[in-house]
């Protein structure tokens, strides 16, 4: 697991996309940005972007939920994953030179 805070504070989406890609990562994020790169501007990362969009009320409730939905049996590649207080939405990826 890496935390671009620490790896390289202050890059763009755009650049974290393309980190995520070039390692093979899954993205976690509350941004709601990362919909908008994807679905109107045809940018992703293949492994996949999981937007929680669950109140964080803690740390140690945020990081529960993260864990839990982590050791679900799912495929986050390909997918653009939205996680809310009620349910978890799966979206095909669009296709991408990424």
């Amino acid at each position: 697991m890496a935390w671009v805070g620490n790896l390289n504070p202050g890059i763009s989406d755009e650049e974290v996309v393309a980190l995520a890609a070039e390692s093979g990562r899954t993205i976690l994020t509350f941004d709601k940005d990362f919909g908008t790169l994807t679905f109107q501007h045809g940018v992703s990362a293949p492994a996949g972007v999981i937007l929680f969009r669950v109140r964080a009320d803690s740390p140690t409730h945020s990081t529960r939920a993260i864990v839990d939905l982590l050791n679900s049996p799912r495929v986050w590649a390909g997918h653009f994953t939205v996680v809310d207080s009620n349910r978890i939405r799966m979206l095909k990826l669009p296709e991408t030179d990424i």
